[in-house]
């Protein structure tokens, strides 16, 4: 059967064989960068400070650490110019190429466009997302968990088109196979109706008052904003009903290193959200 990469690198590690370098790697200055941020929230000098709004409570491995299994962010991280950009380099790679790709994932096929197919996209994500926006975001939400801030690699980025009127207009809830993912609203909100990424969870939680959670167990991103989560978390993309959605979609696992421990954690998380989803059956 197929297995995912965070398993693949579980049992790479574990055989001693050597494990490639991501295409995502950061370049030294980036690096240094997000090593500074990590540095900071390590001797607690860059908390949170309402940077996100958490949602469904979770625990490290060993049960000492709690915090959150998803994380919104509470203002836009990606600015509208850097989100257009995005867009622009898609539909100008796609109308060249003949269309967006469909057949990527077998299980949960997405309409996207692959990263590394962009060159203007990945130069950005690698010099300026991953270190300065979206690396210290996880490394905030999650720290709680992650045997180490700075080991964060990228095994999968993508960007996503839902088109209510001709295209995939939702997608299946479904798990991924990465320890966390994230993604970036690129467009805004009046653009469609509808849409967001759905967890199975939040649907049948109670969540405090004037969160941004609909009734639906949906999260809506305005343009910029970042939704992060455990990848074992039931999810799936909600159905917009009109115009057309961009989100720019990425899966995270840990280096190498902590690939046993990564495999764990996912285990961790799905099953606590199975048992949630067997109590309610």
């Amino acid at each position: 059967g197929e297995i995912s990469p965070t398993e693949a690198e579980a049992i790479a590690v574990n055989l001693g064989l050597p494990v490639p370098e991501s295409l995502f790697a950061l370049g030294l200055e980036g690096l240094v960068r997000f090593q500074q941020v990590v540095a900071k929230i390590d001797d607690g000098e860059d908390a949170d400070n309402g940077f996100f709004e958490g949602y469904l409570p979770g625990t490290s491995l060993d049960g000492q650490y709690a915090g959150s299994l998803i994380a919104h962010s509470g203002a836009p991280l990606v600015s509208a110019t850097e989100c257009d950009a995005v867009i622009a380099e898609c539909e100008e790679r796609t109308q060249k190429m003949g269309g967006w790709t469909t057949q990527r994932h077998e299980n949960y096929p997405t309409t996207d466009v692959p990263v590394l197919k962009l060159s203007r996209t990945l130069a950005w994500v690698k010099d300026s997302l991953l270190p300065d926006v979206a690396y210290p975001f996880l490394a905030k939400a999650f720290g709680f968990v992650v045997p180490a801030r700075g080991a964060f690699r990228i095994v999968d980025m993508f960007v996503v088109k839902y088109d209510a009127a001709a295209g995939q207009r939702m997608l299946k809830p479904h798990r991924d196979g990465s320890v966390f993912s994230f993604n970036v609203a690129l467009n805004d909100l009046e653009a469609y109706e509808g849409g967001g990424t759905y967890f199975r969870q939040l649907e049948h939680s109670v969540v405090p008052s004037g969160s941004r959670v609909e009734g639906d167990g949906s999260l809506r991103s305005p343009k910029g904003h970042i939704l992060a989560h455990s990848s074992a978390l039931m999810h799936g993309g909600h159905p917009i009903t009109s115009g057309v959605r961009y989100i720019l979609v990425a899966f995270v696992t840990l280096e190498p290193a902590h690939a046993t421990w990564a495999y764990k954690f996912y285990e961790h998380i799905r099953e606590s959200d199975e048992l949630c989803e067997e109590s309610r059956a």
